[in-house]
């Protein structure tokens, strides 16, 4: 599968880089976003001499925290590939480890969640028919890590809109915070467990969306695994390039294409 128009977000380091590479060498338009257009272009450049191809990378500015940097995004995407955008790849994030507070929390969920949540949005009229959209989430976020008993939980379960998740706020003193809850303060990554979780919804409720339904447009969310990334550490037991698979997979899962699913490297695994 060559020759299509993919957008991945956070494209100039890491999974995301190496997802570009592999499109780019499979003969893809690659649509790069980087919140640092210098470092995109320069992992533009190396992928483009890396593979042998020029002008397979077009970078393009985003700053999941800028939502004016969205819009921008979108009027650029609109002007050249309105209707042509076969790909798009939410993949930027942000971890915090340790972390369990109002402000890690506020810009964990709005890098991880409502920001590829109202990118997807306003790129729906410009998106080609059956295109597929691929969420970048984490086995981290599977609902197992979340206790029941969180109020988190509960209202990942009656979520029936994207805009219901968004109004999720800190709760310094929920069921999440008791030990031996792996949120509790002082286990890893609680703001990206649970915001990778709430991800997963929205991946869900986008599937059922009418107006991607009526367009064959598929929404799915992967776990490219731990990976020896910036993020991930050197510890890490898989490779960027291992990571980057098990996400174009999804990307290049042949027709009919599945919507609505969890996937790691090639299965459908509960959310």
């Amino acid at each position: 599968m060559s020759g299509r128009v993919v957008l991945v977000t956070g494209g100039n380091r890491g999974i995301g880089r190496e997802i570009c590479r592999k499109l780019v060498a499979a003969g893809d338009k690659v649509l790069l976003t980087s919140r640092d257009v210098a470092a995109g272009s320069e992992a533009a450049e190396a992928i483009e001499k890396e593979v042998g191809v020029k002008g397979g990378c077009e970078v393009l500015h985003y700053d999941a925290l800028d939502s004016q940097s969205a819009e921008l995004l979108v009027a650029a995407v609109a002007a050249k590939y309105s209707g042509k955008v076969d790909g798009l790849i939410n993949n930027a994030a942000v971890t915090f480890r340790e972390r369990w507070d109002a402000e890690s929390f506020q810009i964990g969920k709005t890098t991880n969640v409502d920001a590829p949540v109202a990118l997807t949005q306003k790129l729906s009229p410009h998106l080609a028919p059956g295109c597929r959209i691929v969420m970048v989430s984490s086995g981290l976020g599977q609902l197992a890590e979340i206790p029941v008993e969180s109020q988190y939980y509960s209202g990942m379960a009656s979520a029936a809109t994207v805009e219901d998740l968004s109004a999720f706020r800190f709760l310094e003193n929920d069921a999440m915070t008791d030990p031996p809850c792996i949120l509790a303060p002082g286990r890893k990554n609680p703001v990206y467990r649970l915001t990778k979780a709430m991800l997963n919804r929205a991946t869900q409720i986008f599937a059922q969306d009418a107006s991607f339904v009526e367009r064959n447009i598929s929404v799915n969310a992967v776990t490219p695994g731990w990976c020896r990334t910036d993020m991930g550490g050197p510890d890490a037991e898989r490779s960027v390039e291992q990571g980057a698979d098990a996400v174009i997979w999804v990307l290049n899962h042949p027709d009919p294409s599945p919507t609505g699913k969890f996937f790691r490297d090639g299965r459908s695994i509960d959310w």
